[in-house]
């Protein structure tokens, strides 16, 4: 593969989209810090190259309170839990819901498992719970969690023929160097009616539109890929798999779009009517795919 080969269908057409800068979420941690994201002409998938991907890299764009965004008390914490513990629920309720004639546990397999948490809180009577987990903060949180997790690239591991029922990943595709691979590999371990469930930035959304660089959920360099629609459509064709639904989850990340329209002159437009606008921008997908 070539530096401006598309990270996710391989397709070679591609050109320079947009020039970022070092950002996470509605921070600009530094402007000096230049990337070329570039989009591909076929899946319309938008990706980060050149860039090398090694320990360095790592170091560099995740810390080590990146997980616990270095708060660990206070009423802005307590708030969030609760209303992250909420949606975690509404998670499970919607896996379920595919597996109601199921008599026994559900083996689940969450992908970049981070501190544990959604894994944590799915009801242990009807979950076998596993996690795929390669920073070392993340591994020891979700050890003390008593969470079963693989401490390496899924692409690599062994699972000595073990099928899972579920695989999610919740914002952690994006993050890829080579997220087709791991379409390819959770085909293989996926048991046959199972469901692979994920969660990614849409780059057909009306805050990237407007925001561009300074989108919510560009957050350069640490998100490699931002699929759309289309970018999913072509990786399931390549890959045996089918789209089986596809959900607007705009409750989530509430205020992302506020955020990402905050340079543009359609905030005039957008902030009184932000509900609205919310519930139409399509900042983030939630995909449910099966084999075919």
């Amino acid at each position: 593969m070539t530096d401006y080969q598309c990270k996710f269908c391989d397709s070679q057409k591609t050109q320079e989209f947009l020039v970022s800068f070092n950002t996470h979420g509605r921070y600009i941690i530094n402007t000096k810090e230049k990337f070329s994201i570039r989009k591909c002409l076929d899946c319309d998938c938008l990706f980060i190259a050149p860039i090398r991907i090694d320990q360095d890299y790592y170091d560099k764009y995740y810390e080590p309170n990146y997980y616990s965004g270095g708060v660990d008390s206070g009423i802005i914490v307590k708030s969030w839990t609760f209303v992250y513990n909420l949606l975690f629920k509404k998670r499970e309720k919607y896996i379920l819901s595919y597996f109601k004639d199921k008599k026994s546990k559900i083996s689940i397999l969450d992908i970049g498992c981070g501190n544990g948490d959604f894994l944590a809180g799915l009801d242990a009577n009807k979950f076998e719970k596993n996690g795929v987990e390669i920073n070392p903060q993340g591994i020891g949180l979700c050890r003390e969690k008593n969470i079963n997790v693989y401490e390496k690239d899924v692409r690599l591991i062994d699972f000595e023929g073990k099928k899972f029922d579920v695989i999610t990943l919740w914002h952690v595709l994006e993050h890829l160097e080579k997220p087709l691979e791991v379409f390819a590999k959770a085909k293989e371990i996926l048991t046959d009616q199972g469901i692979l469930v994920f969660q990614v930035p849409n780059n057909k959304s009306i805050g990237f539109k407007f925001g561009r660089e300074y989108w919510f959920h560009l957050d350069s360099p640490r998100h490699l890929v931002i699929p759309c629609k289309k970018t999913i459509f072509k990786a399931c064709q390549k890959t045996g798999l089918n789209i089986a639904e596809i959900k607007n989850e705009f409750y989530d990340y509430p205020l992302d779009l506020l955020w990402s329209v905050r340079k543009s002159w359609v905030r005039i437009v957008v902030y009184p009517l932000y509900p609205f606008f919310k519930l139409l921008s399509r900042e983030h997908l939630t995909f449910c795919i099966k084999k075919k």
